[in-house]
C-alpha cells in the first residue's frame, strides 16, 4: 500500500495546510504560498514514507545515500510541474463561474484532465511494474500481457488496483475537485489567481491548464520510454513483421527429432522430472561459485556434489538461458524440445491455439511412442500460459493440476492461495501420485513444476521459519525453504523400491526474472570481502568467463541440473567448464535414462554427456540468440 499511501499524503497535506493557513491569514493566500506549501508537505511525506518504526532511523538515512543528486532535481521539478497543474487546474474550474463555457473551452477541460490522468497513471505503472518484471526484456513481457490471465497470480491483478489505478484516480480527482472545495469557498476572494497573475476575466484558464497537462503527460512517456528502453521493444515489433526467411542456421544446426533413431534399452528406465521454478546455482556462497557469502541451497549442492552436475565452473554449476527460453513455457518447450518460444506474438491469441507446435517432436513424444506412462502436476492451473497444450498435444500427458486436485476433494473448491496452492502440497501430492504409477508394470515419466520460489518474492508457506525472514530479499528465505522441501522429497524417493531403476534430474526451469528496480543478485556485487572477491575471480569456464562481473545482467548466472541415478556416467573433463542451454536437456535427458540417439544430438541440443561442442561452445553467444529468433521458414513449418 505504499504508494497509495505516498500519493494520498503528497496531495491531503498541502490540501489542509493551506485551507487552516488560508483561513488564518483571511483567504489572502498567494500563489507563492501554494508553491511553497506543496514543496514542505512533499518533503513531509517523504519523510514519513521513509521512515519506517520496524526499520529505524539508519534504514531512513540510508534512503538518502541511495539515491543521487540528479534525483533531487528530478523530484523538485516534478513537484514544481505538479504545483503548476494543480494552480491551472483551479483557475479552469473556478473560470467556469466567470466566463461563459464554449465547447471549446470544454473540450480543452477534458483533454487536459485526460493527459493528467495519463500522466498520473504512468508515473505510478513504471515503479510497480519494474518491481514485478523485466521490462527491459521485451519478449517475456508481450508474452506476458498476451497470455491468458487463467492460472495466474491474482496478487499482480490486486497490486495492479491497489498501486496504480487507484492511486492514479485519486490523485486525479483530489487535484481537480476535492481541493477547490477547500480553497474556494468565499467565491468574492479570488486572490490565489486573480489578483497573483493580474489575469482579466475573460481568459480562459483551459488553455494554460491543457498545454501543462500534455507536458507532464509527454515528461512522464519519455521517461518510460527511457526506463525501460524502447528501443528494443521497437526492435522487437520490427523482427516479428519481416517476412521468414530460410535459415542456413536452421539448415546447419536444428536436428529435426525423427529424422534420427532413437533406441531403448529391453528394460526401460523410469524418468522423474522435477522444474524448480527459478532455482538457480548463483544461490550458493561465493565459495562455491555463487553469489552470496551464505549458501542458500545446501541440499541442492550436496545433491549436485554427489550425482552428475553439468556445470560452467569447476564446481557446481548449470546452464545459460538462451534467447526465446527465459519464461517457464518457453523453458519448459527449450528442455523437453530443443526449441526456443518463437511463436507469433504481434496479433496471435494463444486462447485460439489447438495444438502446441504440431511440426514439432517432443521429450514427452518420443516417451509416449516408447510405452510410457506419462503424468505432470501443477500447483496452478494448467491453461496458464499455454502449458496443457503443449504436453496434452504432445505424447498426450496427463496433467495434474489445481482443478484437478479440487475436482477429485483433495482440496477445497475455495482453495487459493499464490498461484494455486504452495509446494509443501504439491510435494505430499507427488508422492502419492509416484506411488500409484510405480504400481504398475509399464514405464513411467513423472513431471512437476514448483512454484513459490516465483518472482518477485516467492511464497512465505508454513514451512518457512518465519523468524529468520528478511523483508528486502523475501525471496532467499523462500528459496531456502524450497531447498529443504526439495531435498527431503529427494530423501523420500531414494527410500523407494522403484527408484533402482528410475533416472531423477532435477533442473530450474529458467533464471531468477529480475528487475531494475529489484536484482539481489547485481545488488550483492557490492558486499563481498576482498578474500572472497579474489577466490571467485579463479572460478571461469571454457570461454574465460568469470563467474561474477559487475554487469547489472551477469552472464555467469546458471539455473542448475542434477542427474541423478543417471544409466550414463559422463567423466569430469564432460561435465565441467562447460557453456549449454536449455537446448542440450532434450538429448542429455533421453540419454540419462538408457535412450541411445542418433548423432547424439536433437533439436537444436547436443547430449552433454557426448561431449560433443555445444551451440555456446561453437557460435558466439550474440549470434546464436539472433539467428534462434529470426523469423524462418523452418520454424513456421514446424508451427
Amino acid at each position: 500500500m505504499k504508494y497509495l499511501a505516498i500519493v494520498l499524503i503528497c496531495v491531503c497535506i498541502p490540501t489542509i495546510c493551506l485551507y487552516f493557513v488560508r483561513k488564518i491569514n483571511q483567504n489572502k493566500t498567494s500563489f507563492l504560498h501554494y508553491i511553497l506549501f506543496f514543496f514542505f508537505a512533499n518533503g513531509l511525506s517523504l519523510l514519513i514514507f521513509c521512515i519506517q518504526p520496524e526499520r529505524g532511523v539508519s534504514h531512513f538515512l540510508g534512503h538518502f545515500v541511495e539515491v543521487t543528486f540528479k534525483f533531487w532535481i528530478q523530484y523538485a521539478c516534478l513537484l514544481l510541474f505538479s504545483s503548476l497543474i494543480v494552480v491551472c487546474t483551479l483557475g479552469c474550474v473556478d473560470s467556469y463561474s466567470k466566463i461563459d463555457i464554449t465547447k471549446k473551452t470544454r473540450r480543452r477541460s477534458i483533454l487536459g484532465c485526460i493527459y493528467f490522468l495519463l500522466g498520473c497513471f504512468f508515473m505510478q505503472a513504471l515503479p510497480w511494474a519494474c518491481s514485478r518484471f523485466p521490462m527491459q526484456e521485451p519478449e517475456i513481457i508481450w508474452i506476458t500481457i498476451t497470455s491468458p490471465l487463467k492460472g495466474a497470480d491474482p496478487s499482480g491483478i490486486i497490486a495492479l488496483v491497489l498501486f496504480v489505478i487507484i492511486p492514479a484516480i485519486v490523485l486525479q480527482v483530489v487535484c481537480i475537485l476535492a481541493l477547490k472545495f477547500f480553497f474556494y469557498k468565499d467565491k468574492k476572494e479570488l486572490l490565489f489567481h486573480y489578483k497573483f497573475f493580474s489575469i482579466k476575466k475573460d481568459i480562459q484558464f483551459s488553455k494554460f491548464f491543457c498545454v501543462l497537462t500534455f507536458l507532464f503527460f509527454a515528461y512522464v512517456m519519455v521517461h518510460v520510454a527511457i526506463e525501460i528502453k524502447i528501443t528494443r521493444y521497437i526492435n522487437f515489433i520490427t523482427r516479428e513483421r519481416r517476412d521468414p526467411i530460410d535459415s542456413l542456421f536452421y539448415k546447419e544446426n536444428y536436428i529435426v527429432p525423427d529424422t534420427v533413431q532413437i533406441t531403448f534399452p529391453e528394460k526401460k528406465r523410469n524418468l522423474v522430472y522435477i522444474f524448480l521454478e527459478s532455482m538457480e546455482s548463483s544461490y550458493q556462497a561465493v565459495e562455491n561459485g555463487g553469489y552470496f557469502s551464505k549458501n542458500y541451497i545446501p541440499n541442492l549442492t550436496a545433491l549436485a556434489q554427489e550425482n552428475i552436475n553439468f556445470s560452467h565452473i569447476n564446481g557446481v554449476g548449470g546452464g545459460i538461458d538462451a534467447a526465446g527460453t527465459g519464461w517457464t513455457i518457453a523453458a519448459l518447450l527449450s528442455k523437453m524440445g530443443g526449441l526456443p518460444y518463437n511463436l507469433p506474438t504481434v496479433g496471435f491469441n494463444p486462447d485460439n491455439m489447438i495444438h502446441f507446435l504440431p511440426g514439432a517432436i517432443t521429450l514427452t513424444d518420443i516417451l509416449a511412442e516408447a510405452g510410457y506412462n506419462q503424468r505432470f502436476i501443477f500447483g496452478s492451473e494448467k491453461g496458464f500460459a499455454s502449458r496443457d497444450t503443449l504436453l496434452e498435444t504432445h505424447g498426450n500427458v496427463e496433467i495434474h493440476d489445481i482443478d484437478w486436485y479440487k475436482k477429485n476433494k483433495m482440496l477445497s473448491e475455495d482453495y487459493d492461495v499464490f498461484w494455486g496452492f504452495e509446494d509443501q502440497k504439491l510435494y505430499e501430492y507427488a508422492k502419492k501420485e509416484l506411488a500409484e504409477l510405480s504400481s504398475s508394470d509399464q514405464p513411467f515419466m513423472f513431471g512437476m513444476l514448483t512454484v513459490d520460489t516465483h518472482m518477485p518474492d516467492g511464497y512465505i508457506c508454513p514451512l518457512c521459519p518465519t523468524d529468520k525472514i528478511n523483508e528486502d530479499d523475501q525471496i532467499l528465505s523462500v528459496v531456502e525453504c524450497a531447498d529443504k522441501q526439495l531435498g527431503e522429497f529427494v530423501s523420500w524417493i531414494k527410500e523407494q523400491s522403484w527408484y533402482e531403476n528410475t533416472t531423477v534430474v532435477i533442473v530450474g526451469d529458467h533464471l531468477f526474472m529480475t528487475s531494475k528496480e529489484k536484482d539481489i543478485f547485481n545488488e550483492q556485487k557490492d558486499t563481498f570481502d576482498e578474500q572472497a572477491e579474489t577466490k571467485e575471480r579463479r572460478w571461469e569456464n571454457s570461454l574465460g568467463e568469470s563467474v561474477l562481473s559487475s554487469s547489472p545482467r551477469n552472464s555467469s548466472r546458471r539455473w542448475i541440473n542434477i542427474f541423478m541415478n543417471s544409466a550414463v556416467q559422463p567423466t569430469e573433463d564432460v561435465m565441467k567448464n562447460r557453456t549449454f542451454s536449455s537446448f542440450d536437456m532434450f538429448p542429455t535427458v533421453l540419454e540419462s535414462i538408457g535412450a541411445e540417439i542418433e548423432g547424439r544430438k536433437l533439436g537444436f541440443g547436443c547430449s552433454l554427456f557426448s561431449g560433443e561442442p555445444t551451440l555456446y561452445e561453437k557460435y558466439d553467444k550474440t549470434y546464436v540468440n539472433t539467428e534462434i529468433l529470426r523469423r524462418t521458414i523452418q520454424y513456421n513449418e514446424i508451427q
